[in-house]
């Protein structure tokens, strides 16, 4: 494994995490405030009436300069 140093973007703390690759020192992070679930019909059919935008992984979300 390997050491991964995870930044908080807004507020520069940083987390030390041993893991196998950046994405599980991520989710392992990610995991204490986030949850990742598929929603069914229903939720998404409120969301979505709710103004809540469909995000595609990769782009940058809206608001975001892009990355590259």
């Amino acid at each position: 494994m390997a050491l991964y140093a995870v930044r908080h973007k807004a507020s520069g703390s940083i987390r030390l995490v041993d893991a196998p690759t950046n994405a599980a020192a991520l989710r392992h992070v990610a995991g204490d405030e986030y949850a990742v679930t598929i929603p069914k019909a229903r939720e998404v059919a409120k969301l979505a009436a709710d103004g809540v935008p469909v995000e595609d992984y990769g782009e940058a979300p809206a608001g975001e300069p892009d990355p590259s």
